[in-house]
């Protein structure tokens, strides 16, 4: 009975609203495991053979999550003075450095039309 309810649509359904609530590398390993659930199936003969090769890993690149920042900046960042003017410009302009890696020279020849507003 279960041959004709557990099929490739309804993997791929379970991996595409399994995606949307975690993580690429947390969904490799919900994939692994339901790889072996459907192996373990296909032996006991319920569903088809084979079904656990149709499902497509999500790929992790090494460097793709922007690295974690010492505590030292996370405190020195914290305690920019948010409320005023100059506070939130400086703020700004080191998020740009410590998050995307800009040099200070970069940010300081930035300009409001270098930023693409809306995608």
């Amino acid at each position: 009975m279960l041959a004709k309810t557990v099929d490739r649509n309804a993997v791929e359904a379970f991996v595409r609203v399994t995606g949307q609530r975690i993580n690429r590398a947390a969904l490799q390993h919900e994939i692994a495991h339901l790889r072996s659930f459907l192996r373990f199936l296909a032996g006991r003969g319920q569903i088809n053979v084979g079904l656990d090769t149709e499902i497509d890993t999500p790929r992790i690149y090494r460097g793709e999550q922007l690295p974690r920042s010492v505590p030292w900046v996370q405190k020195f960042m914290s305690s920019i003075d948010r409320n005023a003017r100059t506070g939130l410009r400086d703020y700004a302009m080191f998020v740009l450095i410590t998050t995307y890696g800009l040099r200070a020279s970069e940010v300081v020849a930035l300009r409001l039309d270098d930023i693409q507003w809306r995608l």
